[in-house]
């Protein structure tokens, strides 16, 4: 199960800080967090670098093919719309 959050509003990316830097209950639900926020080119990797040293939870930049797991968190990279598929096993 994903948690999926897109933020629309001009101080979106303090917004996105204070969900994962503040909401304790993102450590105990056993869900992925994806985030989805509109970012000038090269500045999702910073920002989600920068997320990861204040979130009680790991923070990463979304990639292609990427396995999305349960108790992380995934910024969508610049230019791309998050899209999720149901893993294939």
């Amino acid at each position: 199960m994903t948690l999926y959050v897109e933020m629309t509003v001009m101080d979106g990316l303090t917004a996105l800080e204070l969900i994962v830097r503040d909401c304790p209950t993102l450590v105990v639900l056993p869900v992925a967090v994806s985030l989805l926020q509109n970012m000038l080119a090269g500045f999702t990797k910073f920002f989600a670098d920068n997320l990861n040293q204040v979130s009680a939870l790991p923070v990463h930049e979304s990639q292609d093919g990427r396995i999305i797991q349960p108790q992380k968190v995934y910024l969508a990279h610049f230019g791309f719309i998050c899209l999720l598929n149901e893993a294939v096993s």
